[in-house]
């Protein structure tokens, strides 16, 4: 996947106000609707921890790592980048 460039057109497209910031990218299982809390992979096992809010998420500073992760855990997961848009976060699925 292609990563994003944000900028105001960007921002204005997914329909987020003018002064939202972008925190991080996240992987979001969709079937459970989950957010990847912890990650840790291993030579033998891949220990996973799930949220139910996004507030909790494993925030990943760069898209491309952000997608890694979602393909190695392959179990119908996407990334999701988190905006702060003040007093609440938005999930944008990518």
């Amino acid at each position: 996947m292609k990563s994003i460039k944000l900028d105001k057109k960007l921002i204005k497209k997914l329909g987020l106000p003018k002064y939202a910031k972008l925190r991080g990218f996240c992987v979001h299982h969709v079937e459970s609707d989950e957010f990847l809390y912890k990650y840790e992979p291993s030579e033998q096992t891949m220990n996973l921890i799930w949220s139910q809010t996004p507030e909790l998420v494993m925030l990943i500073k760069n898209q491309e790592e952000a997608e890694r992760i979602a393909n190695e855990i392959n179990k119908g997961c996407i990334v999701a980048a988190i905006f702060d848009i003040g007093n609440e976060l938005a999930v944008v699925t990518l």
